[in-house]
């Protein structure tokens, strides 16, 4: 047993001095991962790294990417400013129209249409007729742009003098809008017209159908571009001025710019061509609004988003007989939202040059959003 004792003493006195110093098993050489900092190396357990900074792993490094770091639950895109909370995304959405790089291309691809809530938008300009900014686009009070939407909306418009003075007309105007899809919208649309004038009696009747497809040519930041066909069915009896009587035919382009922080415009511009006839020439019409949305008035319970609206309509006839006679009217009025996505508008309209259509024009409209 003596013996044993000195042979184990001697055997753990030359391993002992065969081994390295303890120092030695602080980690690898520096100059093989020079940024990652290293926890002391303990012989009673295994040696622990500490994870390293974001600012150390280089950005195309995709390897280990954890998942975690994107909470998508809302689809809440918080760092760039885009709070898609309450967006609900149907099936077969493309989710890569929200990601970062391919934001400008949002609207390169046509999707099933989807029902958006008020103050809930796309990435760089929801053609549902929201700012990036957060603020919705209200329609104006003649110069409107039918967005991508789904929308009911009903127009009253008692006018005085009409017809060079002769009559005043009381209009009931109905209009639906059905977008299909992201990018195209079908309208239909006609009224109800009382007409009374100076001499003889009241008359009510039915005005011509009005169709129209519009397409979303282009969706960006700032601006929406659309471009429209819009026909007239003449249903209306025109021996009683209530419809023109022949078909008419109306290429558009609509177009909206968005200044930001509440202020953009809206602007029409159609060319009506007579179809089935030769004794009326075409019109060359024009409308442009000035729109500026007070942002304060944002969680108002009443007059939310209420919005001021300044407008120039004008109509050029391009027939022969009377070509370049312009007559331009000038309308105001205020739109807001009501009922979280719906619309109500007041205005009213004077001509402003020496041809006239009517002495003046008021406007109420409501427009329910589905």
């Amino acid at each position: 047993m003596r013996w044993s004792s000195v042979a184990v003493c001697a055997c753990v006195a030359v391993c002992s001095a065969a081994m390295p110093a303890r120092a030695q098993f602080a980690g690898p050489p520096a100059a093989i991962w020079p940024d990652i900092p290293l926890a002391p190396v303990s012989l009673r357990r295994p040696p622990t790294m500490v994870a390293p900074d974001d600012d150390d792993i280089p950005e195309h490094d995709h390897g280990g990417h954890d998942h975690t770091a994107h909470d998508h639950a809302g689809h809440n895109h918080a760092g760039g400013g885009h709070d898609h909370s309450g967006h609900a995304h149907g099936g077969g959405h493309n989710h890569t129209l929200h990601g970062g790089t391919d934001h400008a291309h949002g609207f390169d691809t046509i999707h099933p249409y989807e029902n958006h809530e008020r103050g809930v938008f796309e990435a760089y300009g929801h053609a549902g007729h929201t700012s990036i900014e957060g603020y919705p686009f209200v329609h104006g009070i003649r110069t409107e742009i039918d967005f991508i939407e789904r929308a009911l909306e009903w127009d009253l418009a008692p006018t005085f003098g009409a017809d060079g003075g002769t009559v005043d007309e009381v209009e009931f105007d109905s209009e639906l809008v059905w977008a299909l899809n992201s990018r195209m919208i079908f309208i239909i649309g006609g009224p109800l017209i009382s007409r009374d004038p100076q001499l003889g009696s009241q008359t009510i009747g039915g005005g011509d159908l009005e169709l129209g497809f519009q397409f979303l040519s282009y969706g960006g930041e700032n601006s929406l571009f659309f471009t429209a066909l819009n026909v007239g069915v003449p249903t209306g009896d025109s021996s009683r001025d209530f419809g023109a009587g022949h078909v008419i035919l109306e290429p558009t382009a609509l177009w909206l710019y968005d200044f930001r922080e509440g202020t953009y415009i809206q602007s029409r511009f159609g060319w009506e061509i007579p179809v089935s006839t030769t004794d009326v020439g075409s019109e060359f019409r024009y409308d442009v609004g000035l729109f500026h949305t007070f942002l304060a008035t944002r969680d108002w319970t009443w007059f939310r988003f209420f919005t001021p609206i300044i407008e120039m309509n004008g109509v050029t006839l391009l027939s022969e007989n009377g070509h370049g006679d312009t007559v331009i009217d000038l309308t105001g009025g205020v739109r807001w939202v009501v009922r979280g996505s719906d619309e109500i508008g007041l205005g009213g309209s004077l001509p402003i040059t020496g041809s006239k259509n009517f002495d003046e024009q008021f406007i109420l409209s409501y427009r329910l959003h589905f």
